[in-house]
């Protein structure tokens, strides 16, 4: 038998024990799962003329009347600084949101959320919900409750994670 194949033989072996593992199997699950919210609410929010970052821009916005900083908005969103960049580019060219310098950081640019940016939430949140329901149409009451609280508990307990790993990296 051939190096090659005694390796393979051996990974095989490891991933297949690995497979076994409830919290394994269920990791791999929630990967998936999250493959296909991300595919179908990009495929719903396409609908809409517009995509889950911007989206998820504006909705931030919505709460900060004042504005908030690109930066925090790529923090609170999880998006990247780049991609954040581009989504309010595209959000400003259709007259959403206006960028304008922080009076206490001429470096940094305050986002704000305009009065057509508004009016579009306003259009899309129904189509959202209804998006939400049919998402999670196979759970009953509770279910859909129980997944909240586990959802909510492994997004916490990840950003620390993350957050960790950002401070040791640098």
């Amino acid at each position: 038998m051939s190096e090659n194949i005694k390796i393979r033989k051996v990974l095989v072996d490891y991933v297949d024990k690995a497979r076994r593992i409830p919290r394994v199997r269920s990791f791999f699950w929630l990967l998936r799962c999250t493959d296909a919210l991300n595919k179908y609410a990009s495929m719903e929010v396409g609908k809409k003329g517009s995509n889950r970052t911007g989206i998820a821009v504006l909705q931030l916005l919505l709460a900060h009347p004042n504005g908030v900083s690109q930066q925090a908005i790529a923090k609170q969103t999880g998006r990247t600084k780049q991609a954040i960049t581009v989504a309010i580019d595209n959000l400003e060219k259709k007259g959403h949101v206006i960028r304008s310098s922080d009076n206490n950081d001429r470096r940094a640019n305050v986002v704000r959320l305009t009065l057509d940016g508004v009016n579009f939430l306003r259009e899309v949140f129904p189509h959202t919900v209804a998006m939400s329901n049919e998402a999670l149409a196979s759970l009953n009451d509770t279910e859909v409750d129980q997944l909240l609280s586990i959802v909510k508990k492994l997004t916490k307990n990840m950003w620390q994670k993350i957050e960790s790993l950002s401070s040791k990296n640098g």
